[in-house]
């Protein structure tokens, strides 16, 4: 699956390229950079600025140091998926974060992210506590236009095949719904690469962003695989 994602300063861009990519994807990921877990500063959730009305599937990256101050704003945008940063926390406030967003609304996905220096025993013990993993494709994140890192390819297949087994192994129905997406530099080239090694979804930023002929090239992502 291919998802359109937003990092976007002011309220209005959000707004501009909601619309935009609403005619391109039932789903939209919106990146929330606080300026202190990354450098990058964005628009943050909040109770003033609304972002419903569009019938697409909201997912927001939270590229932040407090995502609980956060959440109550992702509920009332009635986000499907939420994503949060492994290495901001430990693994048993991670797991207090993801139990509080679960008693909320089981429905919701919530996904761990993992930068390419991030160990994946961590992953690995957390798996009962995420619906899929995010991967970041870059070294810089919270910007985009980065350069894509071939480094996480190893990890793409190491933890495809660590979900496999559980998957086999487990007896868990819900096991095989476990997914990887990765976010950063993505583009028809990358997406190929990753699909080969095992990812499932693909958040697109900057190629999506800076294209002259959105349609014709949402298109060439979607088949490029």
């Amino acid at each position: 699956m291919i998802i359109p994602a937003i990092l976007e300063k002011d309220y209005d861009k959000v707004l501009l390229y909601l619309e935009r990519y609403s005619t391109l994807s039932r789903k939209i990921q919106i990146d929330v950079c606080d300026g202190l877990y990354v450098k990058s500063k964005t628009w943050l959730p909040n109770a003033h600025d609304h972002i419903n009305g569009y019938n697409i599937d909201l997912e927001f990256d939270l590229m932040v140091s407090d995502p609980r101050s956060l959440l109550k704003s992702l509920y009332a945008y009635d986000a499907k998926f939420i994503i949060i940063h492994l290495s901001c926390f430990s693994d048993l406030e991670y797991r207090k974060i993801y139990s509080e967003i679960k008693s909320h609304n089981n429905i919701i996905k919530v996904g761990i992210a993992i930068k390419h220096s991030d160990e994946l025993s961590r992953v690995y013990d957390n798996y009962l506590f995420f619906d899929y993993v995010q991967i970041m494709g870059i070294r810089e994140i919270g910007e985009q236009g980065k350069t894509f890192d071939k480094n996480i390819l190893n990890k793409i297949e190491n933890i495809k095949n660590f979900l496999n087994k559980r998957s086999k192994s487990s007896g868990d129905m819900f096991s095989n719904q476990k997914y990887i997406q990765i976010d950063g530099a993505m583009n028809t080239n990358n997406i190929k690469l990753c699909k080969a090694a095992g990812a499932d979804s693909f958040a697109v930023g900057s190629f999506l962003k800076n294209s002259q002929n959105i349609r014709q090239d949402f298109k060439d992502l979607s088949t490029s695989f």
